[in-house]
């Protein structure tokens, strides 16, 4: 019953967290989200169509993602990503709503909180 060692990457933050492995994450994040990996997912077509402001898509995102909600500070922070130069509770239009919609899906798959999970 002598357990052997594993001598791989430590279990912990601190051996995964460094700016390479995020650069690699937010890349392979924007590649996804932007098709350029073969695969095409039409984000907007993936969410009820009442869900049109700014807060309701990140909050929706945000659950669907990652599961759980964010700070308020994170969660404004991705919310003004599918507002731009919008309130944060007012309706978008259809076009702004795909074009801005990777973008924000892309910040939170990029985020350090997705990498929590």
């Amino acid at each position: 019953f002598a357990h052997a060692a594993s001598y791989g990457y430590a279990d912990c933050k601190e051996a995964w967290t460094n700016s390479t492995s995020v650069l690699y994450r937010q890349k392979l994040c924007r590649a996804l989200v932007q098709g350029e990996m073969g695969l095409s997912i039409d984000l907007a077509d993936q969410m009820p169509a009442t869900i049109c402001t700014p807060n309701t898509i990140a909050d929706y995102w945000i659950q669907r993602v990652l599961g759980y909600p964010l700070s308020p500070m994170r969660r404004d922070e991705i919310a003004q990503c599918m507002a731009v130069d919008s309130g944060p509770n007012d309706t978008l239009g259809g076009d702004q709503i795909v074009r801005r919609l990777p973008g924000m899906v892309e910040r939170i798959l990029a985020s350090p909180e997705f990498q929590w999970r």
